[in-house]
C-alpha cells in the first residue's frame, strides 16, 4: 500500500507505520513513525539519512525536505513498540549503502 500523506496526516497515522518521501530523480527515502512528538507537535520519524552518514531521529520537514510524504502502513508483525524500540536502538549508528540505509 502506499498513499499520499501531508505533513498533517502524520498526526492521524500510527507508530510503526512506515513512511516515505519521494526525492527528485525518482529515489523514495523511507523511515519509521514514531509517534512521539519529539519536535513540537508533529511526530517524529527514524531513519537512515545518506547526507548525515547515520540513523536519525528529525521531524517530518527535516525527513522529507519538502518532498512528497507516502504512508506504506505497518511492515511488521511485531508489537508497535518493538518496531520503535529496534530503530531507536540503531540511532547514530554509520549509513551504508549495502546493509543500513533507509530500507534496511
Amino acid at each position: 500500500m502506499r498513499v499520499a500523506i501531508t505533513v498533517e496526516d502524520l498526526l492521524d497515522l500510527d507508530p510503526g507505520e512506515v513512511i516515505s518521501a519521494q526525492r527528485s530523480g525518482g529515489i523514495e527515502h523511507f523511515g519509521i513513525l514514531t509517534g512521539r512528538h519529539l519536535y513540537g507537535m508533529f511526530p517524529s520519524l527514524i531513519s537512515a539519512q545518506k547526507i548525515r552518514q547515520e540513523v536519525v531521529e528529525e521531524k517530518p520537514f527535516r525527513f522529507s525536505r519538502g518532498a512528497p510524504l507516502y504512508a506504506h502502513g505497518i511492515w511488521s508483525e511485531q508489537p508497535w513498540h518493538q518496531t520503535i524500540w529496534n530503530a531507536r536502538s540503531q540511532l547514530g549508528k554509520q549509513y551504508c549503502l549495502f546493509s543500513g540505509n533507509c530500507e534496511h
